[in-house]
């Protein structure tokens, strides 16, 4: 009975060990996200306010031929 119990205490350690480490990584993560978040914020505000008009590209049309 005894040997049970100390296994049990061990695995219940072992399950707080595993949550704790779990915790600090989700902390991690959600600090680089919002790292990853100003990031884009900051890229964001330095972009042109009014975006330049795209030019078409010509393109040649093989398939006009005798229209030339």
């Amino acid at each position: 009975m005894h040997d049970e119990n100390r296994v049990l205490k061990a695995e219940i350690e072992l399950v707080k060990a595993l949550l704790r480490e779990k915790d600090l990584l989700l902390a991690e993560k959600d600090k680089r996200n919002d790292d990853l978040k100003h990031a884009l914020l900051l890229t964001g505000s330095k972009l042109p306010k009014t975006p330049e008009p795209a030019t078409p590209v010509a393109t040649n049309k093989s398939w006009l031929f005798w229209r030339k």
